[in-house]
Formats: C-alpha cells, sequence, structure tokens
C-alpha cells in the first residue's frame, strides 16, 4: 500500500488497465509481477504509463519475512519528471513480543536525481492496547528531488491531514510518528501522533494529531476521523483541520 495501493478510502478508489500473475510454485515464496498501461486516479483521471511491478516475498521462518521489489513507471507522453524506477527490500520480523519493520529502497527519478527511502518501526501489544512507534523518510537527494510514491495509497501514511500526501517537493520529509490501538466495547479507536520535518535542511514542519473511531453495525460500519495538523513558520504550510463522518 506505500508504493501501490488502490486508495480505497477515497469516494473514486485508483485502478490499472493490467495484467498480473501471482506464483506459489517456490517454497515459501510468492512472486508477484504486473504489467500496466493505464492508471485511473483517485480525480478520475486516465494517465497513460506503462507501469512494471514486480515483488518477490520469501516467509522464511513464520516470525521473519523479507521482500524485494522493483517498481518502474514511465509516463507516456506526459510531463517530464514524471518518469521513476524504485528498488528496494522489506522485512517484517517479530521478536519477542515486538513486530519490527525495517525498508530501504532507492528511487532512478528521469530528473537524475537519486533518492532514498527508509521506514523503521516498532510495535508491541500491552494489555488490549497496540502500541507502535516508527520513522519513515521519504528521503532528498541533496535538494534535487525527493523520494516519491504516485502510486501509493497516500492518505494512510504521514498524517490523515494530507497536508504532506504527496511528499514535500525536493526537500524530502522526515515523519516520527506513534500509533496507539485498541477496542473499547465493540468500538475500534486509534490515536495518532506526527511530527514532521525536512530530509534536506532538517527544517521543522510541524505536528499533526489524529483520532479515528469505528464500529460495525450487523452489515454496516460507521466511523468518525480527525485530523489537526499544526504548522511551523518555516513549513510554508497552515493549520489544517480536518472531520471525516462515514
Amino acid at each position: 500500500q506505500r508504493h501501490v495501493g488502490g486508495v480505497a478510502f477515497r469516494q473514486d478508489g485508483a485502478t490499472f488497465d493490467a495484467v498480473s500473475i501471482t506464483n506459489h510454485s517456490i517454497d515459501k515464496t510468492t512472486v508477484f509481477l504486473a504489467i500496466a498501461n493505464n492508471r485511473n486516479n483517485i480525480k478520475n483521471e486516465n494517465l497513460e504509463e506503462d507501469i512494471t511491478l514486480l515483488n518477490v516475498k520469501y516467509s522464511a521462518t513464520p516470525d521473519l519475512t523479507t521482500t524485494g521489489f522493483y517498481y518502474d513507471i514511465q509516463t507516456l507522453g506526459g510531463v517530464d519528471g514524471n518518469d521513476s524506477t524504485t528498488i528496494g527490500v522489506r522485512a517484517d520480523a517479530k521478536v519477542s513480543d515486538i513486530n519490527i519493520e525495517a525498508e530501504l529502497a532507492q528511487q532512478d527519478q528521469s530528473t537524475d536525481a537519486k533518492p532514498m527511502y527508509y521506514h523503521l518501526s516498532a510495535a508491541t501489544k500491552v494489555s488490549q492496547v497496540t502500541a507502535k512507534l516508527g520513522l519513515e523518510v521519504l528521503g532528498s537527494d541533496d535538494g534535487k528531488g525527493a523520494f516519491s510514491t504516485p502510486l501509493g495509497t497516500n492518505h494512510k501514511f504521514l498524517g490523515w491531514s494530507d497536508t504532506y500526501i504527496g511528499g514535500n517537493g525536493a526537500n524530502g520529509i522526515q515523519d516520527l510518528y506513534a500509533n496507539l490501538v485498541t477496542t473499547v466495547a465493540g468500538v475500534k479507536l486509534v490515536g495518532q501522533f506526527h511530527s514532521f520535518s525536512a530530509d534536506e535542511g532538517s527544517d521543522d514542519y510541524g505536528t499533526e494529531l489524529g483520532f479515528l473511531a469505528e464500529k460495525s453495525i450487523n452489515n454496516y460500519g460507521v466511523s468518525l476521523k480527525l485530523s489537526q495538523f499544526n504548522a511551523t513558520d518555516e513549513s510554508g504550510q497552515v493549520d489544517v483541520t480536518k472531520v471525516w463522518l462515514t
């Protein structure tokens, strides 16, 4: 979902005109390959793109999964600078009662920038509360360009206010975040905190708080989501409050 997703949260989710193959013939290994030539985005735009997605997941043990991926996007008759090739690795591990995620990727962009992506998080459950602490970096290549995820379910990351849904220009962004998740009387409750700063120059951009409450009732679901982004002066952003009732 971070790199490639359908953005199901939106009223008009993203889809791809594509052919995909999933193969399980190698023991403990899942190979996914997809080729697409058109993307229908959340703005109801059809974008002609040559997209190649390759993802190879190896489950070494029940507590350790490693993944290598290659995602290539070439715009057909589009705007210069949108083309990119991303190569990365990811590991999901469980050590005692702690779930660890670690990911590293590099992106080769048509602007000759080669920014990096880093993500490290740890989560554990205490009583009925799951707590997670992480650092996600959409890096900058000395201000020439920053790591981007144009195919991702970006609303899910970098805060629900969508202030940095497209990253932060050429300076990149660092997101130090914490999540708390629990269920009370059948109601799922989520609280999250984000602290944002630039990757290039490390300016402080501000903080965001998010809250979600949702419950399933027979065949229906109801949810309330709130987010509050508080900007600093150097961010060039404004404070943002968003409320969703669904």
